[in-house]
Order: C-alpha cells, then sequence, then structure tokens
C-alpha cells in the first residue's frame, strides 16, 4: 500500500504520486503526534485580567488559550455576563496552578476570579 505522507491517504500500489498533494507516496508513516489535552483552569470576569495571566504563563513556557463564556440570561440586568477562562496542557496544569496562585496569593487578582474545580 502506497501511503501519502501530506495527507496520509492510501493508494493501491503502482501510484507514487498523491493526485489531492502532489506528494511522492512512501511505504509507511511516522505515527501521528498524541493530541493534547487541555483543561480549564482558572476563571476571571475581566478580559484584561485574564490576557495579564495568560502572559505571566507564557512568560514561563505554559501554552495558554483563554475561552470566553458569554452569558444573556439575565437581559434586564446589565446586559451579558462575560467570563474567561485560563486553558492550559494537562501535563502543566501543576506548574501553572502554582503559578497562578502565588500571583492569586498577592492579592492582585479582582474578587471575580477564581480556580476552577479539577475534574
Amino acid at each position: 500500500m502506497a501511503l501519502c505522507p501530506q495527507c496520509r491517504g492510501e493508494y493501491r500500489e503502482g501510484i507514487s504520486v498523491c493526485p489531492e498533494c502532489n506528494e511522492q507516496l512512501v511505504d509507511s508513516l511516522p505515527p501521528e503526534e498524541d493530541a493534547v489535552e487541555f483543561t480549564e483552569l482558572f476563571a476571571c470576569t475581566s478580559g484584561l485580567e485574564a490576557e495579564r495571566l495568560q502572559s505571566i504563563l507564557e512568560e514561563e513556557d505554559i501554552e495558554c488559550n483563554l475561552r470566553e463564556i458569554s452569558s444573556s440570561s439575565f437581559p434586564g440586568v446589565a446586559g451579558s455576563f462575560d467570563e474567561y477562562r485560563l486553558v492550559v496542557p494537562v501535563s502543566r496544569a501543576e506548574k501553572a496552578r502554582s503559578i497562578l496562585q502565588s500571583v492569586f496569593d498577592d492579592g492582585v487578582m479582582s474578587d471575580g476570579s477564581r480556580f476552577l474545580e479539577e475534574e
């Protein structure tokens, strides 16, 4: 079986170039990289605060994404509610928690900031 290293398509013997990618076919492919599992670690009600915390984690070489959760369940009461969650790789969550805990202990976070419960 001939395999494309680009799209990982399988082709019958005799075909040497992938018709989709125009790549030279090979006999075997390297294993696919394992997907990184992420966890929501911390929540903030301030987008600026979330971005600041994201920067702190990234300075420590911890990949961090922000997930915005919006709710307009109570549209008559001050509009919508936004929450920003810091999402980190599970493998780096303990280190990230430690870093955020030290920032949290310094008292420089807003009242709406909190750690999310571990699953």
